[in-house]
């Protein structure tokens, strides 16, 4: 006969069938997070009217966050499909390296896109190869002290973007793009996240620019980190629309709620997609006057004469838009993804109705 269980026994068993559970429950979670979801790529697109009235829709692909391994055949095929999109413009938002020998899978996987405008910036993982990083000091909110790992060769990557390819290195820098027509004016920023942003430089070359080129139908920014202060920056001299990356979608989000961390200072609501950019009352405008300061002295030993500040003053809009892609991959030290497929964005710029302003 089997004696009657007292009340610690039946504690002690729904206990134990408790963490049995929770067990199997994060097994499975994770089996999904690092074996099925992070292979999971998957295409976003978004639609903007921002082009003169009368101009063709343009196509703008944008490519984020490979951190590409030689042996991750499935994420070369699916970014290599993409090209059946048939886009106008491929926008490059950095980090696109995981491993020191992954350059030859790099070209063959963007072979598909030679001949095609593109724009590039850095991101860290363009420089130095992933490391090992304690998962929760993301959810602190101490600085963590930069740990630089051995260094990729970016120098090769970049001769095969600049001379293969054609693309436009964006970092602190600015460039024109012509596509079907439209003249489009890029201002990038070097990669925040490891301080190689350098906003006094990328405003004298702008300036330069503004002085001596045709005056732009839209003007286009680009970053790898969208840290505040860089977005900021971008949006105060001019561009309408800002491209970014580097924030995986959050990577690893609650389902029904979203992501908890950006890696970066911005909220968890811009984490990824198209959000709104206000600069609003409180941001600090004494930054702007120093910036345009120093652009004006950096500019004084690029060019000679006039510098075109009012007319770029007046053009520089209260509002934008900042477009944070989620990203095709992850750190080989992290290899997962919840509630965060990879992804990468198909943005069409559509033509303002007639009378319409931006």
């Amino acid at each position: 006969m089997t004696p009657p269980r007292t009340g610690a026994g039946r504690a002690l068993r729904a206990a134990g069938l408790a963490t049995l559970g929770l067990t199997w429950l994060g097994t499975a979670t994770l089996s999904w997070a690092s074996l099925i979801e992070r292979n999971a790529f998957t295409l976003r697109r978004t639609e903007l009217k921002a082009l003169p009235a009368g101009s063709e829709p343009i196509r703008i692909l944008q490519l984020a966050d490979f951190h590409l391994l030689p042996w991750q055949r499935r994420k070369q095929c699916f970014v290599r499909s993409l090209a059946a999109l048939e886009p106008d413009l491929i926008v490059n938002s950095g980090d696109n390296l995981a491993h020191e020998n992954t350059l030859e899978e790099l070209r063959e996987m963007l072979e598909p896109f030679r001949g095609i405008p593109g724009v590039v910036v850095h991101g860290s993982n363009d420089f130095y190869a992933p490391i090992f990083k304690n998962p929760l000091s993301y959810l602190s909110t101490k600085p963590r002290k930069k740990r630089y790992a051995p260094k990729l060769d970016v120098e090769s990557m970049d001769r095969m973007f600049q001379e293969e390819f054609g693309w436009i290195m964006l970092d602190n820098r600015a460039e024109d793009v012509v596509v079907k027509g439209v003249r489009m004016r890029w201002l990038g920023l070097g990669d925040p996240h490891i301080e190689r942003d350098n906003t006094e430089l990328a405003l004298a070359h702008l300036m330069e620019l503004d002085a001596s080129a045709p005056t732009p139908d839209i003007r286009l920014g680009s970053v790898h980190a969208p840290y505040l202060g860089a977005v900021d920056s971008l949006v105060r001299h001019g561009c309408w629309l800002v491209f970014a990356g580097h924030t995986h979608g959050g990577q690893v989000c609650v389902p029904g709620y979203g992501a908890i961390i950006t890696n970066c200072d911005l909220p968890p609501a811009k984490v990824k997609g198209l959000s709104e950019w206000s600069l609003g009352p409180g941001r600090d405008e004494s930054r702007t006057a120093l910036s345009w300061a120093k652009a004006r002295a950096a500019r004084e030993e690029l060019m000679d004469g006039p510098g075109a500040e009012e007319r770029l003053r007046s053009t520089r809009p209260a509002t934008g838009f900042l477009h944070v892609s989620g990203g095709l991959g992850t750190s080989p030290f992290a290899p997962f993804r919840l509630a965060c497929r990879p992804e990468a964005n198909l943005i069409t710029l559509l033509p303002q109705d007639a009378g319409e302003e931006r």
